[in-house]
């Protein structure tokens, strides 16, 4: 019966039993495949492929002829089939010997619609299809009843389907499946490429009059993919360090959280308290109360008492803030605000150094001090 029907759908000969296209692929390194399945010429057992072939294995097809077309010097048509491979939508990376220079290669065009006899299906290049392209070769493949394979053959875009199979006039391009097309752009935008791949896939087959427009967007969402992919592996370190929080600039070490109490000693001497969170810019808040030096604008010296009730230490560098703080001070049982500021070494350790002086209504306060924070 699947010999009548050959006859009928353009098997030129009988098979003595149907071969599988993984018989002619094998095992073991690629290449040396590649290599030795173009010296038995693939092609000639190619009618007797009895399994519905998939769109990688039409690329590895293409790849072999290719390099079978390589070899005896024809580079119009290893270009031509170049182009076969690359308008070949898949959900991921191309295989790497279609990468660059040949990876920049245009996709091909155009498709025709093809009418076929009933309860026959045509694939093209593994995927369902009801037109074919004209420009470049691919792989043809008609299914009947059951999933039947009545043929496979590799055709030129030049060279005709076997009997049965009609090209029909080209159908007006005026009215485009507007909405498919605008849901696929959407995706692309939202870089979902693999989804934009295998909604291609199927609408080229519901729509084969627009075969080349769902080609030609699967093939800028492959192109896409292939590019973010590279990015991400090429991505300098900086970029890393940037998604890690804890490595941000200025780029603290220091992970202590929580409530720190210490003890400064110098001026002032001091008890401090400081709710640490470590952020990006304010490294942490606290208060202070201590006594120190004061000096009036009369030059007079004497001590003081501080009160320092808001602190804010900024981050300048990996161990370095720049310390303000916001507090009261008293001088001669007078009692007046005060804004400080000191530059302070701090570094992962217990210890703080700070240098710095706070400015009052009637004078300065110098800040030198050495503190341990638990």
């Amino acid at each position: 019966m699947i010999f009548l029907l050959g006859l009928l759908f353009g098997v030129d000969a009988p098979c003595p039993e149907g071969i599988s296209i993984n018989a002619f692929k094998g095992d073991g390194n690629t290449e040396k495949k590649t290599a030795d399945t173009t010296r038995v010429d693939v092609f000639s057992g190619l009618g007797c492929v009895d399994d519905i072939l998939s769109p990688s294995d039409a690329i590895w097809l293409h790849g072999v002829k290719a390099k079978a077309l390589m070899e005896v010097g024809d580079a119009s048509g290893v270009t031509l089939s170049v182009l076969a491979a690359r308008s070949i939508p898949l959900p991921g990376p191309m295989p790497a010997w279609l990468e660059a220079p040949l990876g920049a290669l245009p996709v091909p065009a155009p498709w025709s619609p093809v009418s076929l006899p009933d309860g026959v299906a045509l694939f093209v290049d593994g995927t369902p299809a009801r037109a074919r392209p004209l420009d470049r070769p691919a792989v043809y493949q008609a299914v009947g009843s059951g999933g039947v394979v009545l043929w496979t053959k590799y055709l030129s875009g030049e060279e005709e389907l076997p009997a049965g199979f009609k090209l029909m006039p080209p159908v007006s391009r005026a009215v485009l499946p507007a909405e498919e097309i605008i849901g696929l752009k959407e995706l692309l935008l939202a870089g979902r490429y693999e989804e934009v791949l295998l909604e291609s896939v199927s609408l080229s087959a519901q729509h084969p009059e627009h075969a080349e427009t769902f080609r030609s967007i699967a093939a800028i969402a492959r192109d896409q993919q292939n590019l973010m992919v590279q990015g991400e592996q090429q991505a300098p370190e900086y970029r890393y360090r940037i998604r890690d929080k804890t490595k941000r600039w200025p780029y603290r070490t220091d992970t202590r959280k929580g409530i720190l109490v210490g003890f400064e000693l110098g001026t002032p001497t001091a008890l401090r308290v400081d709710w640490k969170f470590a952020g990006q810019v304010v490294d942490s808040l606290g208060l202070r109360v201590g006594v120190g030096v004061h000096w009036d604008y009369l030059s007079t010296m004497g001590d003081s008492i501080i009160a320092d009730l808001v602190i804010v230490d900024f981050n300048l560098a990996t161990n370095w803030q720049l310390e303000t703080s916001l507090g009261l001070t008293t001088v001669n049982s007078s009692v007046m605000p005060s804004l400080g500021v000191a530059a302070q070494w701090d570094p992962s350790t217990p210890l703080q150094v700070s240098i710095g002086a706070s400015v009052d209504p009637y004078g300065i306060a110098p800040r030198a001090a050495v503190g341990f924070m638990w």
